[in-house]
């Protein structure tokens, strides 16, 4: 159970930055794995032949159904920032699990009660596109009113977005209630 909190945790995070998940670059722990060098990234186990010792392909299966180039963000005249449909299916077209590429967070509690996911790291491309929006620190509850709890809460908050007119993510900041809101045009 712990571990499927902790991959809720890194879903429900990156699901807030859904906007900028499509053809963004590198994510927190491909970063971290850059500074770790590539003697500590193989993906097999020790052996004794550690030359014989080589990284994983990558996973043909986690690759995009199709790419959309990305661009500044749009915000409309009411200052909500804009997204279009197609990167929402071009997303959509990816996987729920293409959103741990972007952001990472961790279960948030107080006075012993879960509140929501921390963000604690966002990559740099993506911060771009989000800010000020969501930011560092925030600590998200809910997407599209769907409170974010369990794996299977994030599946329904991800279905969600098929049919959306607007994306919204519930967070807290500083221990005050926000929200953050993309309108799919």
């Amino acid at each position: 159970m712990k571990n499927a909190v902790q991959r809720l945790g890194l879903c429900l995070g990156a699901l807030a930055l859904i906007a900028l998940s499509v053809g963004c670059a590198s994510a927190p722990d491909q970063r971290r794995a850059a500074e770790r060098g590539p003697e500590q990234n193989v993906g097999a186990p020790p052996s004794g032949d550690e030359a014989a010792v080589a990284p994983l392909p990558d996973n043909p299966a986690s690759s995009p159904a199709r790419r959309v180039e990305l661009r500044e963000p749009m915000v409309g005249p009411d200052g909500v920032s804009l997204i279009s449909r197609g990167e929402v299916d071009a997303l959509l077209e990816r996987g729920p699990a293409v959103v741990f590429q972007h952001v990472d967070t961790e279960p948030f509690h107080e006075d012993g009660a879960f509140v929501g996911f921390l963000i604690v790291d966002i990559s740099t491309h993506a911060h771009s596109f989000v800010a000020p929006q969501l930011r560092v620190g925030d600590v998200v509850t809910h997407v599209n009113l769907v409170k974010l709890e369990r794996p299977d809460h994030y599946l329904n908050a991800w279905s969600t977005l098929a049919e959306a007119d607007e994306i919204r993510v519930d967070f807290r900041r500083d221990g005050q209630p926000a929200h953050a809101i993309w309108r799919v045009e």
